[in-house]
């Protein structure tokens, strides 16, 4: 292969630049979409909505919920939704501390809230929150074809408190989230400073 004219004087720098965005980063212009599509997922499940959980998952997807046993290893389709029908809380709310998109994968830091029993005296009433941590792996169409729960410590919690209280509590950790944001290709003249 010829050597390209002025290559002496191509930076490192660029070099490496041009090596990252052209292979590394080629989901780059995507993040948004799957960010939008993994938030999708999650709304399904808080709904109970089966088949829009469903239309996320590759025809082969796995579930990992640990690696305690076979039994917690989830294949396919339908093993994969039993898993997500038993996981639910009714009326669970989902806040997402953490999505970050790259190269294919996709880590969610969430707290999945249980709402408590409408019917509890107001002043008994308790619900759950889990923190969970997703590390969910796409296929070339971006389809889900691995989900793993990753295990953490202190992952449940109980507290005093409303539906109400709930409600506040995901509206102050979805609006204090880090949200992420791309700087791809955003000032130009930078890399022309670099040719």
């Amino acid at each position: 292969m010829p050597r390209p004219i002025f290559a002496d004087r191509i930076p490192e720098k660029f070099t490496a630049f041009v090596a990252e965005v052209s292979d590394e980063l080629r989901d780059r212009p995507l993040r948004g979409a799957i960010d939008s599509q993994i938030r999708h997922l999650f709304e399904c499940f808080d709904e109970g909505h089966w088949d829009g959980v469903r239309q996320h998952l590759s025809p082969d997807a796995k579930l990992i919920d640990s690696l305690d046993g076979p039994e917690d290893i989830y294949t396919y389709t339908d093993s994969i939704m039993t898993w997500f029908e038993a996981a639910r809380y009714p009326n669970q709310r989902t806040a997402h501390q953490l999505l970050l998109v790259d190269r294919g994968r996709v880590t969610c830091y969430v707290t999945h809230f249980a709402p408590p029993d409408p019917n509890t005296k107001f002043n008994e009433q308790v619900f759950h929150q889990k923190r969970e941590v997703y590390i969910i792996d796409l296929d070339e169409q971006y389809q889900i074809r691995r989900i793993e729960l990753r295990g953490n410590t202190d992952s449940m919690v109980e507290r005093n408190g409303s539906s109400e209280a709930v409600a506040e509590i995901v509206r102050q950790i979805n609006s204090d989230a880090i949200q992420m944001t791309e700087t791809y290709f955003q000032n130009s003249s930078r890399i022309s400073q670099h040719i």
